[in-house]
């Protein structure tokens, strides 16, 4: 029997259409982001460091007062259906599952800092990325309409305590959080003054996509962001070559944007692991090449790529002491001049 479906061919990024395509997009709205139910992570939320720790990776994103920033992330993609456009709220299963592999070890490197809120969406299935028509069109707007709403509800909720805000997107969840930014946060000097970070991974930034918002240029810097896609050596993407050649990738070892300067083993602070059961120090080099992070084979197993040695699903995992430092440090600097 023939598939009815997009579904890639031997190249993840290759796909061909096939009898029918995927269900039509129909917009509807299935998220009250003024009920915890509708977010995976939240100041309120405070079982899920029993419910999801690992001795490596917790959740501590509680005692609002005592936090310096407010922090917005939303998580890549792990929507793979092939029937429908678009996720709906995910079961208890699905929701466990995507905490420990995509949203826990990334909050993990904030949560000590900042008040953290993560909201459930419709996220797209990962196809329509590779398609221009409408059905792919009207799924990442029915997405996106939900970070919207969701981010709106974020400022509503952290209006009175008016602390800096971090933004926070890993592959689909970059290209949603880019969108915001563009097309509102730039627009409300109210809010943009407020940005304190941008982190911007897993998705291809072009240099001159913002109208305000500039890339960091050192390991200080803020009210900007970080970019970078992993690939590693002799791998490069075959999807958006156009945003490639114009994008800004910043090295997450030394926090620079210079091409062909390579970063040493003994730099590399410390990833952790896919499982979440341990992190590895002393790992890999890594520089830039070609506007792509490219890194050496990783010292130890743990963090699988998918094909053209693209490490999409682990990019914060590999570097995850290196932000995490570094992330404290540009707070602290942060701090020291407002």
């Amino acid at each position: 029997m023939k598939k009815q479906l997009f579904w890639y061919t031997h190249d993840l990024f290759k796909y061909n259409r096939v009898l029918k395509p995927l269900v039509s997009a129909k917009p509807k709205s299935l998220f009250n982001y003024s009920n915890l139910s509708s977010w995976f992570i939240h100041p309120n939320l405070t079982d899920l460091s029993e419910k999801y720790s690992s001795k490596y990776a917790t959740i501590n994103s509680f005692n609002l007062d005592n936090k310096s920033v407010d922090l917005f992330f939303v998580h890549r993609t792990t929507n793979y259906s092939k029937i429908k456009w678009n996720s709906n709220y995910p079961s208890t299963y699905a929701k466990e599952s995507i905490m420990k592999k995509a949203i826990l070890p990334i909050v993990n490197i904030f949560s000590d800092n900042c008040n953290i809120y993560t909201p459930v969406y419709q996220q797209c299935t990962l196809f329509s990325f590779f398609d221009n028509s409408q059905d792919c069109i009207q799924a990442l707007d029915i997405a996106y309409k939900d970070i919207k709403e969701a981010f709106l509800s974020f400022l509503t909720q952290t209006q009175q305590r008016n602390k800096p805000i971090v933004l926070v997107g890993h592959s689909q969840g970059a290209c949603h959080i880019s969108r915001l930014i563009k097309e509102f946060c730039e627009k409300d000097p109210s809010i943009y003054k407020r940005i304190m970070m941008v982190y911007l991974i897993g998705w291809p930034i072009e240099n001159d996509y913002f109208n305000l918002l500039q890339p960091s240029t050192n390991p200080f810097d803020t009210g900007c962001f970080v970019s970078w896609c992993t690939f590693g050596i002799g791998g490069y993407p075959s999807y958006f070559k156009k945003s490639f050649e114009k994008t800004i990738c910043t090295n997450p070892i030394n926090w620079s944007n210079e091409i062909g300067e390579i970063t040493s083993y003994s730099q590399h602070e410390g990833g952790i692991t896919y499982d979440l059961k341990a992190i590895k120090s002393n790992m890999i080099k890594c520089s830039i090449l070609n506007n792509v992070l490219q890194i050496s084979h990783p010292k130890f197993k743990g963090f699988p790529c998918i094909p053209r040695r693209d490490f999409v699903k682990v990019d914060f995992h590999l570097f995850h002491n290196n932000i995490k430092a570094n992330f404290k440090l540009r707070l602290s600097h942060y701090l020291n001049e407002n």
